[in-house]
């Protein structure tokens, strides 16, 4: 069976109060944890929907439990930093083609799968920490935060291509010396750093991913046939793979640089092979310091009034 009510509140007031979720639980508008537990319960992992706000201020237990915010319409918050266990096991938005925005008030732990099937995810600049897989089918809309990836073993999945804002704005990769891969299965749009600490990032084909800041690659990308598009408009952007497991770990197979016209300079930091080409659009790549490119195919400079390349060392 299943069971529906309009708003659920916990309070125990200072005391030890523990509810446990025996069956389906939907709760029509907001969901508070005022003081208590909410436990979706060992071996039965009951799902939780919720069609309004959700208020964790003391301790979720989600065990294997998914998260459902299915409003339809207007802006549903998610305050989700208890006072104690608080990391949703997977969550998953739903507007059924509806309106919804879906707000951040705090930061946000996801242990499994963030799914996007409908509404406007907004991390409202809060940080979003993922343990599976990222699925957006619509809209995410960052802000100005960062998305952490920290699952510690397997192949857990990025589709990136909603059909609305997609875009991070900054991501970081940490496996926590797992043996975790992260693998593409559409374009990434990243506005400014992306970080690999730990894992391995798999461009899994043709996929594009494009960075706006910096990249850094302290463990390994496989390049598969995918292209590395460098995109910041101002400033300094570094292409750092100085701290890579292995020459192997820090090749690219496509590398493209343009700043749409603005002042970029694309900056590398340590020797890598690029298996494929290298095209400049737009923006000035500086090899200054000790750095070699092995490159293998062919080197395109296709806006020569937009931006030069310079090489001061071999």
């Amino acid at each position: 069976g299943s069971f529906s009510l309009y708003n659920l509140t916990l309070n125990d007031a200072g005391g030890s109060l523990t509810v446990e979720v025996e069956d389906p639980l939907d709760v029509d508008n907001t969901l508070t944890i005022t003081g208590g537990t909410l436990d979706t319960v060992a071996t039965e992992n009951n799902q939780i929907n919720v069609g309004g706000n959700w208020d964790n201020d003391d301790t979720f237990t989600a065990r294997s439990g998914i998260v459902v915010m299915d409003a339809g319409s207007g802006t549903k918050t998610i305050d989700a930093d208890g006072t104690g266990t608080d990391a949703f096991y997977a969550l998953t938005f739903n507007d059924a083609a509806g309106t919804a925005t879906y707000q951040l008030t705090t930061v946000m732990d996801i242990d499994n799968n963030l799914t996007i099937t409908g509404g406007n995810f907004d991390a409202n600049s809060n940080n979003v920490t993922v343990g599976g897989n990222w699925d957006n089918d619509d809209t995410f809309t960052s802000g100005t935060q960062t998305t952490t990836f920290d699952a510690a073993s397997g192949t857990k999945t990025i589709d990136a291509d909603g059909t609305g804002t997609e875009a991070f704005s900054a991501v970081t990769f940490n496996d926590a010396a797992g043996g975790t891969t992260w693998q593409l299965t559409t374009l990434m749009d990243v506005d400014n750093a992306f970080l690999i600490t730990g894992g391995t990032f798999d461009f899994n084909g043709s996929n594009t991913l494009s960075v706006g800041g910096n990249f850094t690659n302290s463990d390994t990308i496989v390049q598969s046939t995918g292209t590395l598009q460098m995109d910041g408009t101002s400033g300094t952007k570094t292409i750092d793979t100085s701290e890579a497991v292995s020459a192997a770990a820090s090749d690219f197979n496509n590398i493209t640089l343009n700043d749409g016209g603005g002042t970029a300079t694309y900056k590398t930091i340590y020797p890598f092979d690029l298996d494929n080409n290298l095209t400049i659009t737009g923006g000035t790549l500086d090899m200054t310091g000790p750095t070699v490119w092995y490159l293998t195919n062919d080197f395109y400079n296709t806006e020569p009034n937009y931006g030069s390349w310079r090489l001061k060392s071999t």
